[in-house]
């Protein structure tokens, strides 16, 4: 039962009470109860009420302070509970962070030895690869890849130079002896192995169309570029006597470049491409032995009607 209504009816109660309890004594003493007494009691009864109505404020209050303490207390709980579940979430945060570290502290670990090991392999591969063979008890620098070509007899004067607008001309240094004559074989009456032959002078225009020209498969060639500069350098009457009984180094029996030319060879290579591997210089070789090995039939440095020049 509400509160109100409880006393509501306990103030009919209570007021029927009175009246019949003071019914006897009005219908006995009628002459003897006053005015001033029945508005003495009506006094009390208002009081009584006040202080009910009082009484009954005073726990609706307390009934609804009580309600608000309880829904405080509830948020007071379900706000703990979201700050474990978010210290909870920052805790996972910082274990997967921590792992994400480690894990790339792995990985650059992995890949620093991955790196160390080919760094390894290279140099072993630069070291053990390309090593001197021993043929006939002295080292060989210059193999060709072809089989060897039988001695050919080399003429008594086989340089023969040609006028050049500006000859460049660069000492040669001490001869290497030739293989055959390490050998105890019979040695041709020629030129010394290094002695200087004079070169074409190469502009710097030349040059740049040579360098743009020896692209090839998506990168820039320096054997191409060298055959280029070598066809260049090298007047082609001489180049002509140099066929097939020189090579680079004077391998196999054969005569050496002169010095000047390969000076002046891997001073243009070292300029147009720094920093050559041992792979690209052996290349580089190669393409010259094969130009002195297979000779060509006509000079690309002069031109020709119908030709465009190289």
């Amino acid at each position: 039962m509400d509160s109100s209504n409880f006393y509501q009816t306990r103030r009919k109660r209570l007021a029927q009470a009175i009246t019949l309890a003071l019914l006897p004594a009005s219908a006995s003493c009628t002459a003897r109860l006053g005015d001033a007494e029945i508005r003495a009691l009506k006094i009390r009864l208002t009081a009584t009420e006040a202080q009910v109505s009082d009484l009954t404020q005073e726990r609706d209050a307390m009934r609804i302070m009580q309600q608000t303490a309880e829904s405080e207390r509830a948020a007071i709980r379900l706000a703990q509970k979201t700050a474990e579940s978010e210290r909870a979430a920052i805790t996972l945060a910082k274990k997967t962070a921590e792992s994400e570290r480690a894990a790339i502290t792995l990985a650059q670990k992995t890949a620093e030895s991955e790196r160390a090991a080919m760094r390894l392999e290279l140099q072993q591969l630069n070291t053990s690869a390309y090593q001197p063979r021993r043929l006939f008890g002295f080292d060989v620098e210059d193999v060709d890849p072809q089989p060897m070509q039988p001695d050919v007899p080399i003429p008594a004067d086989p340089i023969r130079t040609v006028p050049a607008a500006n000859p460049a001309v660069t000492p040669g240094s001490a001869a290497t002896p030739r293989p055959s004559a390490t050998l105890g074989g019979p040695t041709p009456d020629a030129r010394p192995p290094d002695a200087p032959t004079i070169t074409r002078a190469v502009s710097s225009d030349r040059e740049d169309m040579f360098f743009e020209d020896c692209f090839q498969k998506g990168q820039r060639r320096p054997e191409k570029f060298t055959g280029y500069m070598f066809m260049a350098i090298l007047p082609f009457e001489t180049y002509e006597n140099m066929v097939r009984i020189t090579n680079w180094s004077g391998s196999k029996g054969k005569m050496p470049l002169p010095l000047n030319v390969r000076q002046t060879l891997e001073s243009s290579v070292s300029r147009r491409f720094p920093g050559l591997t041992t792979d690209q210089w052996h290349k580089i070789r190669n393409r010259l032995n094969e130009r002195l090995r297979s000779p060509r039939k006509t000079d690309p440095e002069t031109p020709r009607p119908g030709f465009r020049r190289r």
